[in-house]
């Protein structure tokens, strides 16, 4: 027994030690099953190197989260290198080959890995080959999972044509998983660049997180030269940073390790590295090595530098877009909530109160009457079974349903640091019409029963949510 002790002593040092010196050089706790030593000389490294030998590169065990490539296109361009996987091939052999790179990978992928493929389909001796779903087939057979296919709109192509097909400026890109769950967060490739306007209204339709791309990515190629000032990539179809960062956000998290086995310009492993990801990418042509370090590397390290304060800005109206929508929906749900209630209103309630607790999306709602006896029977159990249903059910708001008597309004705000709430008229959620003092809320309640603010149909909100979105510009609300 004591010597058990003493074993489970051993290995739990040796853990620790492990550990600290990854964090020693600042290594992501990911790695902690390879050696100290491996890390530090062999990552975040382009290898000249066979991708058909990969096992003679990476250890055999799980350590790659994300790998995306675009392997050559069988015997459509030749790439200067002897024994290149494509040109000169039979496309069997070529097939074989490229099942043999990727099942090597398949074993040296982490359970909630991925892989994206990017190729396309081509004509060969007057019928079209498909490519990316032969390759798909075989990757099958090695384990791969099929997840999705995007289109990818590249805007630009070499000058290839064929007799019964038109110019293509489009890819496929495949999405592959080692296992039904994998690395994807869709929320990080969220955006509100190009979302209507009709999110003042229907807040509830959108994802406070934005609009999720659809399968059509649009990302053009970058023009020769475009890499900065004397630094040329030439490469058959190097991959824009956009569309890699776009990969690696939803599909990997910081720290993590980034593979490419047909590196190319080696754009793939700069977007990783600008990313704050490791990186291994390997590639036949010493020339696209050089051309990585020396052009590549440093220009996409520049340009996303150059983005760090955009970046931010983005950051920024995402979160006051998150926001807006939140509140919309606190403010919406109460007026639904009463309209489903009755279609006539609810005419001996005097106004509602809202308030937004600290939580994100919380609510306490008081409907508020002139005394206990105007109040609705059975009226809070009626509202519930109401707000628990479709549509309000999809608002995502956790709401504390509640009557209270205009007297005792006092008792409900008394605790509260808001000097002043806003009142919102009829069915205008989004705009508030007007301010009142917390100690002239409850004399202004007793008047409502005959003011104009009261709607046939609605009570008047009473909020500490203040909103005031102009529907002709609403883009200024997100302003910074």
């Amino acid at each position: 027994m004591q010597e058990f002790g003493q074993l489970i002593q051993s290995l739990m040092l040796k853990f620790l030690g492990t550990y600290f010196a990854c964090l020693g050089e600042n290594l992501c706790p990911t790695f902690l099953g390879l050696s100290v030593r491996y890390l530090k000389t062999n990552i975040n490294k382009y290898y000249v190197h066979d991708a058909r030998t990969v096992s003679q590169l990476l250890p055999d065990r799980e350590l790659i989260n994300v790998t995306i490539t675009s392997p050559p296109y069988w015997n459509i361009k030749d790439y200067g290198c002897d024994k290149q996987i494509g040109f000169g091939q039979s496309y069997q052999s070529y097939l074989d080959d490229i099942q043999a790179v990727f099942s090597q990978i398949y074993k040296r992928t982490k359970k909630n890995g991925s892989l994206w493929l990017v190729s396309d389909t081509f004509k060969y001796e007057g019928e079209l080959r498909l490519l990316p779903f032969d390759i798909s087939e075989r990757l099958k057979s090695c384990g791969w999972i099929l997840q999705d296919i995007i289109i990818w709109q590249k805007d630009r192509t070499l000058p290839w044509s064929h007799q019964g097909k038109l110019r293509n400026i489009f890819e496929y890109i495949a999405f592959y998983s080692k296992s039904s769950k994998f690395k994807y967060h869709a929320s990080a490739i969220k955006d509100i660049a190009d979302i209507k306007n009709y999110w003042i209204n229907y807040p509830e339709r959108y994802s406070p997180e934005g609009k999720a791309p659809s399968r059509s990515w649009h990302f053009a190629i970058p023009k020769q030269g475009s890499w900065g000032k004397n630094n040329y990539v030439r490469h058959a179809c190097p991959l824009p940073p956009g569309l890699i960062e776009r990969i690696l956000k939803l599909t990997s998290d910081k720290g993590d390790l980034v593979f490419d086995p047909f590196a190319g310009s080696g754009s793939v492993l700069a977007t990783a590295k600008a990313l704050n990801r490791n990186y291994i990418g390997i590639d036949l042509n010493k020339n696209y090595k050089d051309m990585f370090l020396k052009s590549v590397l440093p220009s996409i390290k520049a340009q996303f530098n150059s983005r760090v304060n955009i970046a931010d800005e983005n950051a920024l109206t995402m979160k006051k877009f998150r926001d807006l929508i939140v509140q919309l929906r606190c403010l919406k749900f109460p007026k639904e909530l009463s309209r489903l209630y009755s279609k006539t209103g609810i005419p001996a309630c005097l106004g509602v109160l809202v308030i937004k607790i600290a939580r994100q999306n919380e609510l306490k709602i008081q409907f508020i009457f002139k005394n206990k006896k105007a109040t609705p029977p059975n009226f809070c159990k009626d509202l519930m079974a109401i707000a628990i249903k479709s549509p309000l059910s999809k608002y995502g708001i956790s709401a504390t349903i509640e009557t209270t008597e205009v007297n005792k309004i006092d008792r409900s705000i008394g605790h509260m640091k808001s000097k002043t709430f806003f009142l919102y008229k009829g069915s205008i959620f989004y705009r508030w019409h007007m301010t009142i003092s917390k100690a002239d809320l409850k004399g202004k309640l007793q008047d409502l029963s005959n003011d104009e603010l009261r709607s046939d149909r609605f009570p008047p909100i009473i909020s500490n949510i203040k909103l005031k979105i102009d529907t002709r510009n609403p883009s200024k609300s997100l302003e910074i």
